[in-house]
């Protein structure tokens, strides 16, 4: 992808969640990528925002515990296949 479009995305994604939102500093935590397939996290895609340790096990919902996924992305998380990726 050409640095014109990533520009792009991120300007979107700066608009998406309001600056300073816990939210939009998860997104700029994970640099504006899914962690599970490495593309820009506007690529076109419905995202998700994923507890990396379950709130049943322990995890909270504060930003370190937290990453955006795509739909795709974490469902794959979810089949078991992928999860040390976000392991905490």
């Amino acid at each position: 992808m050409t640095k014109y479009w990533q520009d792009r995305q991120s300007k979107y994604g700066k608009s998406y969640w309001a600056k300073g939102s816990k939210l939009h500093n998860v997104a700029v935590n994970q640099n504006w990528k899914c962690p599970v397939c490495g593309e820009h996290l506007f690529n076109g895609e419905e995202l998700h925002t994923h507890h990396k340790n379950r709130v049943v096990d322990g995890g909270t919902d504060k930003a370190e515990n937290l990453v955006h996924l795509h739909k795709a992305c974490h469902k794959y998380i979810h089949t078991g296949k992928r999860s040390e990726v976000l392991e905490a």
